[in-house]
């Protein structure tokens, strides 16, 4: 496996700029949203972008899975920007699912295909 430093820095860059734009939507939870959406967005992009394994197939299932994780935490947190006092759910529902991508991602980089 290997980290590629600059994709990481623009996957960061990227998933702070829809965070940002996420804080300025939300109305009543607009710092458990930037927080939230910049923790989960820039990890899951990150898994996506910046790492590169050299076995063809875990890292083809890695960044699919990346992606896929980026693109519902992106649904999640839209969704919560414009709920006005659903904190409890909304931290529920994004750690569950961010849990659950890092559990799968554990996965298929230590399964041997």
């Amino acid at each position: 496996m290997r980290i590629d430093p600059l994709r990481i820095l623009i996957a960061v860059a990227i998933s702070l700029l829809i965070s940002y734009g996420l804080w300025s939507m939300s109305t009543g939870m607009a710092t458990y949203v930037l927080a939230g959406s910049l923790i989960y967005l820039s990890v899951t992009l990150s898994g996506a972008m910046g790492l590169k394994i050299e076995d063809v197939r875990p890292g083809i299932n890695l960044s699919i899975c990346s992606y896929l994780f980026f693109a519902i935490g992106l649904i999640i947190n839209l969704i919560f920007s414009f709920a006005e006092n659903a904190r409890v759910a909304y931290i529920l529902t994004s750690a569950i699912s961010f849990f659950l991508y890092v559990l799968i991602a554990d996965f298929l980089l230590s399964s041997r295909q």
